[in-house]
């Protein structure tokens, strides 16, 4: 590295840091801090590193420092918040917002950030009042402004307000949104123009969000094929079985490339969508949710699991997940512990998984030799590799009793009975009352406060009114059809 000093060095430095050389830029960061301590801007520049490298305790303790020798700076009170959101320290996330507005308080960026502080958080109405006064003082294009319409979205949408709902959220597509968001262009010179949900031509619908996403949304295209529209649906590999057969009128591709790259040849793609704009045009209000399945199960695996259960016995069949999302996805809020579960794995009944995560045999395993109860794992069809296998099993199940995750989607769209265990600060998709539109098969129990103890013993009562009918009907797992 070249010889430079002072000015020259912090320069060096940050041009570095720009690069994204971050292990560089913070080697120089230290050399400069050796040879002056507490130095604020070489201070902020480490934290910044941290912050970008998801390192937001360490980040947190170095805002901390710079802020208790410059409490007037509002922008460290905003770096602060962004951190502590990031972990889901909400309050003392919003705390340091304020300070940051107390400052500056016509800063758009900001209003905006407070106005995140309230995303599933159980408050709509905060989430829209910080996001309107962010709104109201910058240029539509500015990033603040962006993120803060999508941040009203959010709150829109958490109310079940629609209509002006998805016509905020159509912010999370641009560059500036914080949503890093995939947006296709087939054109290759030129862009590929967004549909508008009703133009002939041929349309490629993309994924954009989560598999659980993807499949929610994809309940709106029957509606776009019914506007005689050419689909070809860009969706995740997972997908592509599931759906290439549900949608037998479109062409279906398992991908995450992006362009069209793998299958568009010389063809000329008219339009464009992302998966979560279909909503947009099809689901402006509650009554547009007809709710009725749309995801066809492969009919030889369905077959398959048909007989594993049913080789258990007669007793109902009963598919359980506990827990939902990682860090960023607030796991903490949707997961359940199978002790906590053991309410209802004590009813007559045989217990299947569908939790998908790493961990899950090893927990089955502790719980059964805790408590004596068997629970059916089988990797394949739980883990979700391919969710053709996941369809098939909850497609021969009597009920599916979930947390908020990817199962609730797979039998709300095959029209399987769930019954959904719901945190008090529940993301959008699930609202902050009543049931879930998407789903006429789905039941949401929700939470008050952070006990789950009562919505499991709703879920347990309902469990044992299952068995009690099934008991008295004599009802086994039969839902196979050819």
């Amino acid at each position: 590295m070249q010889r430079v000093r002072g000015t020259e060095l912090f320069e060096h430095a940050r041009r570095l840091h720009r690069e994204g050389n971050l292990d560089a830029a913070e080697r120089v960061y230290h050399q400069l801090l050796n040879h002056n301590l507490n130095h604020p801007d070489f201070v902020l520049q480490l934290a910044q590193i941290h912050a970008q490298r998801g390192e937001h305790g360490l980040a947190i303790v170095l805002y901390k420092h710079i802020l208790d020798e410059r409490p007037e700076l509002g922008k460290i009170w905003n770096n602060l918040g962004i951190s502590l959101k990031l972990l889901h320290y909400n309050e003392s996330a919003d705390f340091a917002f304020r300070q940051a507005i107390e400052r500056e308080p016509e800063n758009v960026d900001f209003l905006s950030n407070i106005s995140s502080c309230f995303v599933n958080d159980g408050q709509p109405d905060k989430i829209i009042e910080w996001a309107d006064k962010a709104i109201a003082l910058g240029p539509e294009d500015h990033a603040g402004v962006v993120q803060a319409r999508w941040h009203k979205a959010l709150g829109l949408l958490e109310q079940k307000l629609y209509d002006p709902g998805w016509d905020y959220a159509e912010a999370r597509l641009a560059p500036n949104s914080g949503c890093k968001i995939d947006v296709r262009n087939y054109a290759g010179e030129g862009m590929t123009p967004w549909w508008d949900g009703k133009s002939p031509g041929l349309v490629a619908i993309h994924g954009e969000q989560g598999l659980g996403d993807e499949i929610m949304f994809a309940s709106c295209i029957p509606d776009a094929v019914k506007t005689g529209a050419e689909i070809v649906i860009e969706c995740a590999p997972r997908l592509y079985d599931l759906f290439a057969r549900s949608f037998p009128t479109c062409q279906v591709v398992g991908t995450h490339q992006l362009h069209g790259e793998g299958w568009l040849g010389n063809r000329q793609v008219d339009y464009k969508l992302a998966f979560g704009t279909l909503a947009k045009f099809y689901r402006r209000a509650e009554k547009d949710f007809p709710g009725a399945p749309y995801l066809i199960p492969d009919p030889r695996l369905s077959r398959h699991y048909a007989e594993r259960l049913q080789a258990m016995g007669p007793r109902p069949k009963i598919g359980i997940a506990w827990q939902g999302g990682v860090i960023k996805t607030r796991v903490e809020l949707r997961s359940v512990s199978l002790s906590q579960l053991a309410p209802i794995l004590a009813q007559d009944a045989d217990f299947i998984s569908l939790q998908y995560t790493a961990a899950a045999e090893k927990e089955i395993g502790e719980f059964t030799r805790e408590s004596g109860v068997m629970i059916h794992h089988w990797p394949e069809a739980a883990q979700g590799l391919d969710m053709d296998h996941q369809a098939a099993l909850i497609s021969q199940l009597d009920l599916v009793i979930t947390v908020c995750q990817t199962a609730v989607h797979v039998a709300g769209g095959l029209g399987v009975p769930a019954i959904v265990l719901v945190p008090s600060k529940p993301s959008w998709r699930y609202g902050n009352e009543g049931g879930l539109p998407w789903y006429r098969s789905v039941e949401l129990i929700r939470q008050v406060g952070d006990d789950w103890t009562p919505v499991i013993e709703k879920a347990q009562c309902s469990l044992q009114k299952l068995i009690e009918n099934s008991k008295k009907n004599f009802i086994g797992p039969t839902r196979v059809t050819a």
